[in-house]
């Protein structure tokens, strides 16, 4: 319980990165849609989705879900932002194995 962010619905991105500087190997296979949650929502949701789209960037970001925190990445997709699950390096076998 005490390491679950305060907001449960906020999404923290800790950095921007290249758009293809993600390896796909690292993509869980589950992207989600994220929308504004409400009015409030949109002017903050429209600023960062077309920011990424401006400097071509994505964010890597750790959401909540299911009280699981995990590690994403956001583009945008567009009118939406698409959310997809990331592995950890750590889960991702090498291919040299």
């Amino acid at each position: 319980e005490a390491l679950l962010p305060d907001d449960p619905k906020a999404i923290q991105v800790d950095a921007f990165v290249s758009s293809q500087h993600v390896d796909p190997v690292y993509h869980a296979g589950r992207t989600y849609y994220v929308v504004p949650d409400g009015p409030p929502g949109q002017r903050p949701f429209s600023v960062l989705r077309e920011g990424l789209r401006a400097a071509d960037k994505h964010g890597v970001a750790r959401v909540v879900m299911a009280r699981r925190e995990l590690l994403v990445l956001i583009r945008p997709l567009g009118r939406l932002i698409a959310m997809t699950v990331l592995e950890y390096p750590q889960r991702v076998r090498s291919h040299l194995e």
